[in-house]
């Protein structure tokens, strides 16, 4: 989670600039790695754009394209299958 202040630049509506702002009081125009790397996590060629799940073997590589429905269902299922087995901790 990130919680800086931010100016983000746009040029026909793509993010071409990231910078500090000054005026925020937490981080007073700093940029840490995680800030400065947005723009390459937003753009690079292999983002993940749609969930995925695994089809081969764990470390296969082998993954096929599901809905987000399908990766919603698949996940609260599971939590709701742990929580059952472990209960809950105060």
């Amino acid at each position: 989670m990130s919680e800086c202040g931010v100016l983000v630049h746009f040029e026909d509506g793509k993010a071409v600039k990231i910078e500090g702002d000054p005026n925020h009081p937490l981080n007073a125009g700093y940029m840490c790695p995680k800030g400065l790397s947005f723009l390459q996590l937003e753009y690079h060629p292999d983002r993940l754009k749609h969930p995925l799940k695994r089809v081969g073997a764990r470390g296969s590589g082998e993954w096929k394209r599901i809905t987000w429905e399908e990766a919603l269902s698949e996940i609260s299922s599971e939590l709701l299958r742990i929580r059952d087995q472990y209960g809950l901790k105060p």
